[in-house]
């Protein structure tokens, strides 16, 4: 039995430590769109953590470990099932507050493609080349702007000891 708290821990987790998108692939004159929910860290045992979650949540997910250089091992779980990743999502959204946004439009896209993936199912075709709508490109380009880094007119938001919010450029 999964708990509020450990859904809330994850979204945590996810928050800080993760990356919610959808990326698009290009291959020679095509291309295709890869929705992707992963959490990076070089402790094991958060990793393990969500493992765990995973596995109580039902779904799919995969395991692997990098390092760059001369720092430190890196794992990463991630999944890029529709399926799973739909799981994932409706689990923590309530408590996911920086990748909010993020979840919104992944899910949105997640649901789209499901939702053609069983249209097509229930006529008896069985095909992984499902065209893209209007409405997934615009829902994975709004994602690129949201993950987009490196903006020079950027902005941070401060909060001072009263609460008051006040914005400086960086």
């Amino acid at each position: 039995m999964i708990t509020n708290e450990q859904l809330a821990w994850l979204a945590g987790i996810v928050d800080g430590e993760g990356t919610i998108t959808v990326w698009k692939y290009q291959c020679r004159k095509s291309f295709t769109y890869r929705p992707i929910v992963a959490i990076y860290n070089t402790d094991l045992n958060i990793i393990s953590e969500c493992a765990k979650i995973f596995d109580a949540l039902k779904v799919s997910a995969h395991l692997n470990s990098h390092k760059v250089k001369k720092r430190k091992l890196c794992y990463v779980i991630e999944t890029k099932k529709l399926s799973s990743i739909k799981i994932i999502l409706e689990s923590i959204l309530p408590y996911l507050i920086g990748k909010k946004s993020r979840a919104e439009l992944t899910l949105r896209f997640v649901n789209s493609r499901l939702a053609a993936i069983q249209k097509l199912r229930s006529k008896g075709i069985q095909s992984n080349n499902i065209p893209y709508t209007e409405e997934e490109g615009s829902l994975v380009d709004q994602l690129r702007i949201l993950t987009k880094r490196g903006d020079e007119s950027s902005e941070t938001l401060c909060l001072t000891s009263q609460d008051e919010d006040k914005v400086r450029p960086s």
